[in-house]
């Protein structure tokens, strides 16, 4: 092989590498990205979850006589 080839062989390669590398890369961001987005989703759910957690600690438990009308209103369906 003529050193005219080797050195075009050789120059194609790391062409090739450095847009498979500038890819890859590109991707990886992309996947910053989604996960920074995943992320804020799952701190949004767990603040909502969070608050309703609250709000039904805030409810009083049900009375006895509340517990037999809503076993009576579900017997009745």
């Amino acid at each position: 092989m003529a050193p005219y080839n080797i050195s075009f062989t050789i120059i194609r390669t790391l062409a090739t590498l450095k847009a498979t590398h500038e890819a890859k890369m590109v991707r990886i961001h992309e996947l910053i990205e989604l996960l920074k987005q995943v992320k804020s989703s799952s701190d949004q759910l767990s603040a909502e979850n969070n608050r309703l957690r609250q709000l039904i600690d805030g409810i009083p438990p049900m009375t006895d006589e509340e517990k037999q009308g809503a076993i009576l209103i579900s017997s009745r369906r």
